[in-house]
């Protein structure tokens, strides 16, 4: 063998019926680094496996499954659950090691929240857990069961006589009065009515033709979710 090729030492180890090598400059060295990655393997660190964290499946499936989806501000809601409530209680754990009490727990700690919250968290857990399920990295979905503690459901109500008097006397004197009043007389959302355009008013018909909206949290202008987004709306004296 020539002296300047460096002989190099390999370690073999096999991990839930699969093969790993790793190689060093000396047996000890080949050794040690086998012993290091079969750690990380079975703290799930390397593979795709039940063995990981719930943080770094929690990541992997926002990135994998939700990002591709999302609208940017849904994904950053989407980010700030997993970031800021499953990753704090039980982001360290192993992913195959959770039951449905930790995941309870978690719901029953939000219980200050509103009705709507409450479910949203309960169906991106359940998610989270049951796309793990699907993909064989757990025998079963912890979170299927999940119940939500009582909470208040929001309302929405139309303003009062009083709140409509001082609304239109504060839009009076605002620079932006007009869509404010557009808002309230015509019943349209804040994301539709910044993206009107002048060709969107038939003066003639006294109609608002609403086909678009700005996305939330973007400056992306888009067509509505659903066909009943799209619609004519009349003009009334008041504007």
């Amino acid at each position: 063998m020539p002296n300047d090729v460096k002989t190099r030492y390999r370690s073999t180890f096999y991990y839930e019926g699969k093969r790993y090598e790793t190689t060093g400059k000396d047996p000890l060295e080949a050794a040690k680094k086998a012993a290091l990655k079969l750690d990380k393997l079975k703290r799930g660190e390397i593979s795709i496996s039940g063995n990981m964290t719930v943080k770094r499946w929690a990541e992997v499936w926002l990135e994998t499954y939700k990002k591709p989806v999302l609208a940017q501000k849904q994904y950053e809601d989407y980010r700030g659950t997993i970031n800021n409530i499953i990753i704090p209680d039980i982001g360290s754990l192993r992913l195959a090691d959770i039951k449905d009490v930790h995941l309870q727990k978690i719901i029953n700690s939000k219980a200050g929240y509103s009705f709507s919250r409450m479910s949203k968290l309960k169906y991106r857990i359940n998610a989270i857990f049951r796309q793990a399920y699907i993909s064989k990295l757990i025998n079963r979905n912890p979170a299927e069961f999940l119940t939500i503690p009582k909470a208040e459901n929001g309302t929405h109500r139309s303003i009062t006589d009083f709140e409509r008097k001082h609304f239109l006397l504060a839009v009076s004197e605002h620079y932006a009065g007009l869509m404010f009043k557009t808002m309230l007389y015509c019943g349209l959302r804040t994301g539709e009515v910044v993206a009107l355009d002048w060709k969107d008013i038939d003066f003639t018909k006294r109609r608002i033709k609403v086909s678009k909206a700005m996305e939330s949290g973007t400056t992306n202008i888009k067509e509505p979710k659903t066909l009943a987004g799209i619609r004519e709306v009349p003009i009334p004296n008041e504007i």
